[in-house]
């Protein structure tokens, strides 16, 4: 499996595999993809990346940009985690890829980036799956809320992580693994 950035130009393959997993309410457009991407990579905030099988096939992402929090009234700046898919037998590569990004983030001095993503039930039961994952990478869920959305029709839960280090005042974590990706080198 090979880990890499994902652009504008991705926008299809990315559709493809989310129109295989995912159920309608879901999926998105390309064109939304496209766009969404295109805004991010143009700002110098794409951080999304896809995970390949060895015949170059995508097999999950994780789309994710700098923006502010989803918090109502909140100024600062978060990794929003827009949308993750992965193929069932590619779940254990999901913390890989979170670790991918952070050293992303870290490339470009925004380790102690705080990490918002908004999950339906299996996305959950995944995070859920890693959880000691993200505290080896330094991170720790500091606040969560469960809604029902009334378009998708179920529940939804938004997250948020931060680098223990805003906790106690410890340096970003090392991270090994480089790949080439169009704002750094993670």
């Amino acid at each position: 499996m090979k880990v890499a950035a994902l652009g504008p130009q991705d926008a299809g393959t990315i559709a493809e595999l989310s129109n295989r997993l995912y159920g309608e309410p879901f999926r998105q457009p390309v064109s939304d993809l496209k766009h969404n991407l295109a805004r991010a990579q143009s700002r110098g905030r794409n951080f999304s990346i896809g995970l390949y099988d060895d015949r170059g096939r995508l097999r999950g992402y994780l789309l994710a940009w700098i923006q502010r929090s989803l918090v109502q009234n909140a100024s600062d700046q978060v990794l929003l985690v827009e949308d993750c898919c992965m193929d069932p037998d590619c779940t254990p590569y999901f913390i890989h890829m979170v670790e991918c990004i952070l050293q992303a983030l870290d490339a470009n001095d925004r380790y102690d980036c705080p990490i918002e993503t908004v999950v339906n039930p299996e996305g959950l039961d995944l995070v859920a799956e890693h959880e000691g994952g993200f505290a080896e990478l330094g991170y720790i869920p500091v606040a969560s809320h469960q809604y029902v959305d009334p378009v998708l029709g179920c529940t939804m839960t938004w997250l948020r992580y931060v680098p223990q280090l805003q906790e106690s005042g410890q340096e970003a974590p090392e991270l090994e693994d480089s790949v080439s990706f169009g704002v750094a080198r993670y």
